[in-house]
């Protein structure tokens, strides 16, 4: 209704959900609802990867992309906590390449609250502001800056980082 592009360029990004313990049956059950979706939802879909280990990183995603050409958007903070054996920048170009030609792939960043501003934060909460540039390997990328300062956050990190 808004005029946006029915592509992943307007995206619908989503976790895929709890593995239960079992990462590859809800992998596959999350391919098989992915059907049940209207087609609008399924045009502008991603997945996120997670910030647990028993949870998806960005190789688990890549089952469910192959499988239905769903992108993923690169986590930097949660990639931290759940690598899949994968170095950042692995997991990034992983993810970029799941992105199609025409669309410039999205990642989020931010940084770690507990390390630069509450040492009793949980280990996943995201700080204020960004504290270090972010990292793109080269590559094009829409970066979305996940700071609880939010546009403060963003003129800090261009005044610092540009």
């Amino acid at each position: 209704m808004i005029g946006l592009p029915r592509s992943p360029f307007a995206k619908i990004n989503i976790h895929v959900g709890g593995a239960y313990g079992d990462k590859s049956s809800a992998i596959q059950r999350f391919i098989n609802n992915f059907s049940l979706l209207p087609e609008t939802a399924r045009e502008r879909l991603t997945v996120e990867n997670d910030d647990r280990p028993s949870m998806f990183a960005v190789n688990d995603l890549t089952a469910i992309h192959e499988a239905t050409g769903i992108p993923i958007v690169f986590d930097y903070l949660h990639h931290q906590f759940c690598t899949g054996g994968l170095s950042e920048k692995e997991a990034m170009l992983t993810a970029y390449a799941t992105w199609p030609d025409d669309i410039v792939p999205v990642v989020h960043y931010s940084s770690p609250k507990k390390i630069f501003e509450d040492t009793q934060a949980r280990e996943a909460a995201h700080a204020d502001y960004v504290y270090r540039r972010v990292e793109s390997y080269g590559k094009l990328v829409d970066i979305v800056l996940e700071a609880k300062a939010k546009e403060i956050a963003v003129i800090h990190y261009l005044k610092e980082y540009s």
